[in-house]
């Protein structure tokens, strides 16, 4: 498949579409790696905590103040701040997380630019969680994963952030383990999530396609959440953007499968051999909404070493969405 390619763009024309859409990051200067990682690597939970998610957190429906999901969902896609205090002290969806740092490493040529360029390294603070409030094994858990990206090769050097997101099915799964699952940027419905949390769901995916329409230039699309801005190279480097479609995350199908109850003790690194999670990087192109015709390639890899579950990691660390194009 021939990958995307925005011909003549430069980074400044990419800033200024940013700008003009997103308003709020004109203030945005950015977070250093280390910043970041010690505020989410502090205070860790001495017992994990179950938040629950509820209808009655949601609010009012319709285009309202009082419409929780909504405001929530145009925040993530106007506020590109990497911390936030959320109301209640917890998300409204993917309230129970562990997060994670590590590296994202390219090492496979590919004529794709940015983050997915040959040799690239950037340091990444991650988060695993599930959407709605089952944790457990014995729950159909809708399991998500956002990516937290540092470019500069300083750990101290302050600058804005590149986020994406990846799940494996939007309405949850039943597995023993997480590193059986592959997770992309397209993921599938996956059926219907349990009857217990049908309104939730409903709701959710309701005010989520309001919010894309307020904000995108393009067709809202819920399911696919855009990995284009991955791909816009540094101010020295004036090539044109070549961006892949899809964005999938592999697990290594040598790390063991640990038996844990819930996903966030499975998913600590102590648990794994050099104390590491890694996930191979695959990207392909295509037309959306035709993934299965995709040519999927290996670049590189994704090794998380440091994890934690702490009220930072929970109630504080905010993934802007990059919005539709």
């Amino acid at each position: 498949m021939r990958p995307s390619l925005v011909r003549g763009s430069s980074v400044f024309t990419f800033l200024f579409m940013l700008a003009v859409l997103m308003p709020s990051a004109l203030a945005y200067e950015g977070s250093s790696f280390n910043s970041v990682s010690q505020i989410v690597f502090q205070n860790p939970y001495g017992v994990l905590p179950q938040y629950r998610v509820s209808k009655k957190q949601f609010g009012e429906k319709g285009v309202v103040p009082d419409n929780y999901v909504l405001q929530a969902a145009k925040r993530t896609l106007t506020t590109q701040e990497d911390f936030w205090d959320f109301p209640n002290g917890q998300k409204l969806f993917q309230a129970n997380g562990i997060c994670f740092a590590g590296e994202w490493l390219i090492d496979k040529t590919s004529p794709y630019t940015g983050q997915f360029s040959y040799l690239t390294k950037s340091r990444v603070i991650a988060r695993a969680s599930v959407a709605l409030s089952g944790t457990k094994q014995s729950d159909k858990r809708a399991f998500g994963f956002a990516l937290k990206l540092f470019p500069s090769s300083d750990p101290n050097t302050v600058a804005p952030t590149l986020n994406a997101f990846v799940m494996h099915s939007m309405a949850g799964t039943y597995t023993q383990h997480v590193l059986d699952l592959v997770m992309d940027n397209e993921p599938a419905l996956g059926g219907l999530p349990p009857i217990s949390q049908l309104g939730l769901a409903y709701r959710l995916l309701k005010d989520f396609k309001t919010a894309d329409k307020m904000f995108t230039t393009a067709k809202p699309d819920v399911g696919y959440r855009p990995v284009a801005h991955l791909a816009v190279p540094n101010r020295e480097d004036r090539k044109a953007i070549v961006a892949p479609t899809w964005l999938r995350l592999r697990p290594f199908e040598n790390l063991p499968r640990i038996d844990k109850a819930d996903f966030r003790d499975e998913l600590r690194v102590e648990h794994y051999p050099k104390q590491q999670l890694i996930w191979a990087i695959e990207v392909a192109s295509g037309k959306r909404n035709n993934k299965s015709d995709a040519e999927w390639i290996i670049l590189g890899r994704l090794v998380l070493n440091e994890s934690i579950t702490s009220p930072a990691c929970d109630q504080q660390l905010h993934f802007a969405h990059p919005v539709l194009r």
